[in-house]
């Protein structure tokens, strides 16, 4: 019960504005921005032609400060490049107003995106926006695209487990919590779960994170993205455990959770999200 209460006091803290916790980040640039992307599918089906989504942006400080969300109006499959486009553009210019970047200061925009959108070249798109807004500073950019839907495994045969009660051992062959695996030059494995958060004796083995740097990106340190990767596992602010995926992108899934429900509220509209709420970790 404990337990329960500390995720809650954390929670509560964080929506009214605290910062629980912080990770340390690369302070030889004059800012780093992580922005998480995401869609959600609310309404239309397989049948449709049009099926309409809503675009989730979550930005951070390279510390992990939570800085705003923006939540894009609902639009068609096809017209979602362009307001992808426009909403990105947008976001990056609002960041550029309020940490008061200057002619020559040197900017590094890594962007986290967990499903991108099939026949539309994110990445591209973004790089596109990146440079329109940057002129006049040096912006290294970095796209990574962060997904659990794979088929690989990570394996660990030094692990011998945890022994749990009655002689049972927990995270056998597990590998632990940070473990890196190079697939290719622009591909990792990373494990974000480990034998000692393991919650049951019988959990099956854990899946790490397949980490893929596209090449499109200027910044392609990509130990550097991975490990700021497993960090903001850390980061979140619902819970003293770390989460599975990183919070760039597991907060958006939490505001397309809430958005879902939301939407069945007569008259409700999402506009308050985006003028009031931007900065509010109201989701949590």
């Amino acid at each position: 019960m404990c337990s329960y209460l500390q995720n809650i006091a954390i929670a509560l803290y964080a929506k009214m504005g605290g910062t629980p916790w912080t990770v340390d980040h690369d302070l030889t640039i004059s800012d780093e921005l992580i922005i998480g992307m995401g869609t959600v599918e609310l309404s239309g089906s397989r049948v449709e032609k049009r099926q309409r989504f809503i675009g989730i942006t979550t930005v951070f400080r390279g510390d992990g400060n939570y800085l705003l969300a923006n939540t894009s109006s609902e639009c068609s499959y096809d017209q979602y490049p362009a307001v992808l486009r426009s909403e990105t553009t947008s976001v990056l210019r609002e960041i550029k107003m309020r940490n008061g970047w200057q002619p020559g200061d040197t900017v590094r925009i890594v962007f986290h995106s967990y499903r991108p959108l099939r026949k539309v070249e994110i990445a591209d798109l973004v790089a596109d926006c990146v440079r329109e807004v940057g002129d006049g500073q040096n912006v290294e950019f970095a796209f990574l695209t962060i997904s659990e839907d794979h088929p690989f495994a990570s394996i660990d045969k030094e692990q011998k487990g945890i022994q749990g009660k009655g002689g049972v051992v927990k995270g056998l062959y597990v590998p632990e919590r940070g473990t890196i695996v190079q697939l290719g030059r622009y591909t990792r494995l990373l494990s974000t779960n480990g034998p000692s958060l393991l919650k049951k004796t019988q959990a099956p083995l854990p899946l790490p994170l397949l980490v893929h740097l596209h090449k499109e990106s200027t910044y392609r340190d990509l130990d550097y993205l991975t490990e700021q990767i497993l960090k903001f596992t850390s980061l979140s602010w619902r819970s003293t455990h770390p989460s599975r995926r990183p919070v760039s992108v597991y907060y958006s899934e939490l505001i397309a959770e809430q958005l879902a429900r939301l939407r069945q509220v007569p008259d409700w509209s999402p506009a308050m999200l985006n003028v009031k709420l931007r900065a509010s970790r109201w989701f949590l």
